[in-house]
């Protein structure tokens, strides 16, 4: 089982993406966060395998939240830009998904 956490301060994206999460076999959704701040504290709870994140979030962006995170416990990264025009590049071993 692939455990994920969904991080994103739009309700409605983070709905869509978890009804879409919830239809396959191999995932558990282990939490949802509505900010930055609440993210970094569920991934050093929960430890995810994957953490599916916004960019643009008040305060924090997820580019800084990955940052934040323990670089010895990172779980995989997948983006979540929607209609941003924020440029992507790999972050010092973090593997990175996009989509």
């Amino acid at each position: 089982m692939i455990k994920v956490l969904i991080v994103d301060d739009e309700p409605l994206a983070r709905e869509n993406l978890r009804v879409f999460l919830q239809e396959q076999s191999d995932i558990e959704i282990v939490g949802e966060c509505s900010n930055a701040v609440e993210g970094i504290g569920a991934v050093h709870k929960l430890r995810p395998d994957v953490l599916f994140l916004d960019i643009q979030m008040p305060r924090i962006s997820g580019l800084e939240m990955v940052g934040m995170l323990d670089p010895e416990h990172r779980p995989y990264i997948v983006f979540s830009p929607r209609l941003t025009n924020t440029p992507l590049k790999p972050l010092k071993n973090t593997p990175l998904i996009i989509c």
